[in-house]
C-alpha cells in the first residue's frame, strides 16, 4: 500500500509540477488585471506546493486516476477559484467538493491541506492586487506632482519678470526655485520606489530573477 501511495504521489508531483505545459494566459501592458491573477496562480510556486500537498493527501483520487491529462486538473481548479476572486475579489472560494480534484475528503489532514492551498491562493491574489494598487497611487503622486512643478516652473518665470522691474523680490524667485527642487527629489524617490515594486510585481508572478520582467497593466 505504502509503494502504491509512493508511486501515486510521484505520478501527482510530476504531473502539477511540469509548470512549462501549463495553458498560461498572454500578459500585454493592456491586459486586464485578472490576467496576471490567473498567470500567477498558475505560476507560483507556494500555490502549486500547496496544491500538491493537498492532492497527495487524498486517499482516493479517482478523477486524477482517470484524466488523461492530470495537469489539466490543477489550472481548471485555480481558474474555478479565479472566477470566484473577480469581479468581488475574495468573496466566495469555493470548496473541494466543486472543485475537479475531487476524492475522500473527510480526513482531518485533506482539510487542512485544503485550507492551506486556499490560504495560499488568497495570499497570493491579497499581494499581487496590492502591489498594483500601490503602484497605480505612485504614478498619481508622479502625475500630480509633475503637474505642481510645471506651475512652479511657471511661476518662477513670472517672478524673475517681476523681479527685473522691481515688483517682487528674490527671495520669491528662489522660493519658486526651492519649491521645483523639493519636487523633483520626491519624483525621483517615487520612481525609485517604482523599481521595488516591479520586482515584487515579478515575484508575486512566480517568476525568477533572470527572466525579463513582465508588463504591468496600464488599466
Amino acid at each position: 500500500i505504502e509503494e502504491e501511495q509512493r508511486k501515486q504521489s510521484e505520478k501527482i508531483k510530476k504531473a502539477i509540477f511540469e509548470k512549462p505545459n501549463l495553458e498560461k494566459p498572454n500578459m500585454t501592458k493592456d491586459s486586464d488585471f485578472v490576467v496576471f491573477l490567473e498567470y500567477a496562480l498558475i505560476n507560483q510556486p507556494s500555490v502549486i506546493e500547496a496544491y500538491y500537498d493537498w492532492a497527495v493527501s487524498i486517499e482516493k483520487i479517482t478523477v486524477m486516476r482517470s484524466l488523461e491529462d492530470p495537469k489539466f486538473t490543477f489550472q481548471a481548479d485555480i481558474k474555478s477559484m479565479l472566477m470566484s476572486l473577480m469581479p468581488g475579489f475574495m468573496v466566495d472560494i469555493p470548496g473541494p467538493g466543486k472543485l475537479a480534484l475531487k476524492g475522500d475528503i473527510a480526513a482531518k489532514e485533506s482539510n487542512e491541506k485544503f485550507i492551506l492551498f486556499r490560504t495560499s491562493v488568497l495570499s497570493t491574489t491579497f499581494d499581487l492586487k496590492t502591489i498594483y494598487n500601490q503602484m497605480n497611487l505612485v504614478d498619481e503622486k508622479i502625475r500630480i506632482n509633475k503637474k505642481m512643478l510645471s506651475i512652479f516652473q511657471d511661476i518662477e518665470k513670472i517672478a524673475r519678470v517681476h523681479f527685473e522691474v522691481g515688483r517682487v523680490t528674490l527671495q520669491d524667485v528662489l522660493r519658486a526655485q526651492i519649491e521645483q527642487d523639493k519636487l523633483k527629489i520626491e519624483i525621483q524617490n517615487l520612481e525609485d520606489s517604482k523599481n521595488s515594486l516591479r520586482a515584487r510585481w515579478k515575484s508575486t508572478l512566480g517568476l525568477l530573477p533572470d527572466v525579463s520582467d513582465p508588463p504591468f497593466p496600464m488599466k
